[in-house]
């Protein structure tokens, strides 16, 4: 079943066969919805945003989220430790302190970087020190100090193996003559550097020289051991990172020769060395994506393939000044960059494309911005001078209390029984494609029409392929599992379609303010632009706008307008079979709008109850295909919605007319749309105040069609309250689990219910459901 199932998706044609434009034509469109799906989740920052301004501390150098318990620390140029909250609430500061009291200089802390599984934070100065602060209790302490380094160390990273958190790991930093330089760790957890036996408490100093691989425990295990690596670049380095699964460091600088260096740690292999015209001032390196992205003062980002040097994949324009920082978010496949001005800007990596733009209030932008810093808690955070700002990451969550299924209201819906599937539309020109069982959306197409509104859909006899009629008068055959538009029907005039339908075999027909019958060719699958065609052959005889038509099975096309005027053909001669009434126009121009006569029902209500004419515009038509199939000559065959009240015909008796009723209580309100369900047992009508009613008509109208008219309504077995305004269509869904409706409305909403009135849910909302349950 599942392979009949995939051969019908692809099988646009309907022709029994599948060739090689089909079968790419599918594959393709169906790659391009899934990332077109996957791009509209991933909205990268709520507007929300926490700024703090830290009065009286020098420009923050790094911001780092630390564990048991999570806080926020922020790190000054001159050493101030801030703890936060996640909302930024101050809860210590700190000032830092250096060991030595003969400084005559003003010490600047650098880099920093948070050693997770040894509970420490390292700080590099620019004394050429680097300080170890113990953070494992809530009193913030140095604990080593590491000193008299050849060099400044500028930029650090740590490394260490998350399934072993007491063996090996790294800490590496650059200087600012261009070289890197490893710290190995080989017992982190019990102690990072060898303590003396000394009674002295406080910071140990650890004195930086060619013994310092040789410090020992009394077993002869190796604590700490250092390895330089040497001139890298031939200019402050600016950043370094360690990428484990390739055992190579990539460092940054702003040489134009040496911009960012992909060195092998063993130095057994070539480096791979990119150069930018003003140098790289930040990168980040993405295994899993296999890219590196880099940005420069010259405004644009770089993403490269991390062995090709020659040229970047792709560069990203957008920042109006230097580029600061940049940040690859691997779980949402995007960019974050940062530049001079304070601008965020968060860009696609697939699409290339950039998807927010973000600009923080920060109050002065006298200095520039050193940091950006993406946590795996979801959050973002940045700094700016003497101020911090944390950003919300992730998706926008709708409001859960009012999902919508379209950003526009819905001009229809309809169930498509061989895939199982919802198809709506809305008045945006969008379509989208649902799955009956758990709700969630399977393809999406924009612009269907381009900008003009949707106004019918339906489906084929053989249930493959989508109609869809547009105000303009154009008509698109679709192959709604993929989005592709197999056929475009030439539009008569520019006058609304208001019904499309199969006609006999490969012939499509429409209706619609043209007041005339037009018939199109599709024979041939090849043809893309179809000529249409008015060669009725009983004349076109609609003096007003058709606004509804029906198929009644086996042979009858049931047509009706706005006049009032309700007629019968027969499908085989295109010859008239039954008029059942005679049009009287109510009006002397045209229609501005299908829809207008729905604002405007007090009015013309009042209008219908001053003339003696009952005739009013035909909202809609339904055949009961149950009760056609019998041929009984004294029942109902069709019903029609006229202004609220619902008329119902015999096809084969002396009197046309059995039975009418008001179906709504509501003055100003109108049937838009009505389907019969349970082998034409039960009827459903729906309305312009969102009510849906379930009528119990086995035994209505089916007596002696030469009585009077029946004009007391069947018995209601439900009604309940389905939308906020306006349903413009109701389909009955016959499933293996249940007895279903599907309702789409002006309320922006298509909804799921049991023919009970038992809510399902809504197409769009976040949580599914599961009718297997």
């Amino acid at each position: 079943e599942q392979m009949e199932m995939l051969f019908y998706k692809v099988d646009t044609a309907c022709d029994g066969y599948v060739d090689w434009n089909e079968f790419c034509t599918y594959m393709l469109l169906q790659m391009r919805e899934w990332e077109h799906i996957q791009n509209l989740k991933l909205i990268p920052s709520s507007c929300n945003q926490r700024i703090i301004y830290l009065l009286q501390q020098e420009t923050t150098t790094r911001t780092l989220v630390v564990e048991n318990p999570t806080r926020i620390v922020s790190i000054s140029k001159v050493g101030t430790i801030c703890v936060w909250d996640f909302e930024l609430k101050l809860l210590k500061k700190m000032l830092f302190s250096c060991t030595s009291s003969r400084r005559r200089f003003h010490t600047w802390v650098t880099d920093a970087i948070y050693m997770r599984n040894t509970q420490n934070i390292a700080l590099t100065t620019s004394s050429r020190e680097i300080y170890f602060y113990d953070i494992s209790t809530s009193n913030y302490t140095i604990e080593f100090c590491l000193y008299a380094i050849p060099n400044v160390p500028v930029c650090a990273y740590y490394w260490y193996n998350k399934n072993a958190r007491n063996g090996h790991c790294k800490l590496f930093f650059g200087d600012d003559t261009g070289c890197a330089h490893i710290l190995h760790f080989y017992a982190p957890q019990s102690r990072l550097f060898q303590k003396p036996f000394s009674p002295q408490q406080g910071t140990q100093r650890v004195y930086f020289n060619t013994w310092l691989p040789f410090q020992f425990i009394c077993l002869k295990v190796l604590f700490v051991s250092y390895e330089s690596i040497g001139s890298i670049h031939n200019d402050v380095m600016r950043r370094i990172l360690y990428v484990p699964q390739s055992d190579v460091i990539i460092s940054s600088s702003m040489s134009s020769s040496t911009s960012v260096v992909l060195m092998d740690v063993k130095r057994k292999n070539r480096p791979y060395i990119f150069k930018v015209n003003k140098g790289a001032e930040c990168f980040d390196y993405s295994k899993s994506l296999n890219i590196l992205a880099t940005g420069s003062l010259d405004h644009l980002v770089r993403i490269w393939n991390p062995y090709v040097v020659a040229r970047p994949i792709v560069i990203l324009q957008g920042h109006s000044t230097g580029i600061c920082d940049v940040v690859i978010n691997e779980a949402y496949g995007q960019i974050v960059t940062y530049s001079k001005d304070a601008i965020i800007k968060v860009w696609d990596i697939k699409e290339q494309t950039c998807l927010q733009t973000i600009s923080p209030k920060f109050p002065s932008l006298r200095e520039v911005p050193l940091s950006l810093y993406g946590s795996p808690h979801n959050i973002m955070i940045l700094t700016c001078n003497d101020s911090i700002a944390l950003l919300k990451m992730g998706k926008l969550e709708p409001k859960a209390e009012l999902p919508v299924t379209h950003e526009a209201a819905l001009c229809g819906a309809a169930y498509n029984p061989l895939f199982h599937q919802i198809v709506t539309a809305s008045d945006d020109s969008t379509v989208s494609v649902w799955d009956i069982e758990t709700g969630s959306k399977s393809l999406t197409f924009s612009n269907a029409h381009g900008q003009e509104e949707i106004t019918c859909l339906s489906f084929d006899d053989t249930c493959r392929r989508l109609f869809t009629g547009a105000r303009d008068g154009t008509i698109k055959v679709w192959s709604f599992q993929n989005g592709n538009c197999l056929h475009e029907l030439e539009p008569l005039e520019e006058a609304e379609v208001t019904g499309v339908l199969s006609f006999q075999d490969r012939t499509i027909l429409a209706v619609g303010w043209n007041r005339r019958i037009v018939i199109y060719d599709d024979s041939d699958p090849d043809t893309v632009n179809i000529k249409p065609t008015t060669s009725w052959k009983a004349g076109q005889l609609h003096q007003d706008d058709i606004l509804a038509v029906a198929h009644c099975p086996p042979n009858l096309l049931v047509t009706a307008s706005y006049d009032g005027c309700i007629i019968v053909w027969n499908e085989e001669t295109q010859q008239i079979y039954l008029t059942l009434r005679e049009g009287k126009s109510q009006r002397g121009g045209s229609v501005i709008s299908i829809y207008i006569h729905i604002y405007f029902y007090p009015v013309l209500l009042i209008f219908f109850a001053l003339c003696s004419q009952p005739s009013r515009p035909v909202d809609t038509l339904l055949c009961l295909p149950e009760r056609m199939c019998h041929l009984q000559k004294k029942r109902t065959i069709l019903i029609s919605s006229e202004s609220g009240y619902l008329y119902w015909w015999c096809l084969f008796g002396r009197n046309a007319l059995l039975g009418y009723f008001r179906a709504t209580e509501h003055v100003d309100a109108s049937i838009l749309s009505m389907c019969s369900a349970v082998n034409d047992k039960f009827l459903v009508t729906v309305d312009t105040v969102g009510e849906l009613t379930v009528w119990d008509v086995r035994n209505y109208c089916i007596g002696d069609s030469e009585s009077e008219p029946e004009t007391i309504f069947p018995p209601i077995l439900y009604k309940w309250k389905a939308h906020d305004s306006a349903i413009v269509s109701v389909d009955f869904i016959e499933h293996e689990f249940n007895k279903m409706l599907v309702t789409a409305s002006t309320d922006k909403t298509a909804r799921l219910w049991t023919l009970e009135g038992r809510f399902i849910g809504t197409f769009g909302q976040k949580k599914k459901w599961n009718l297997k349950r």
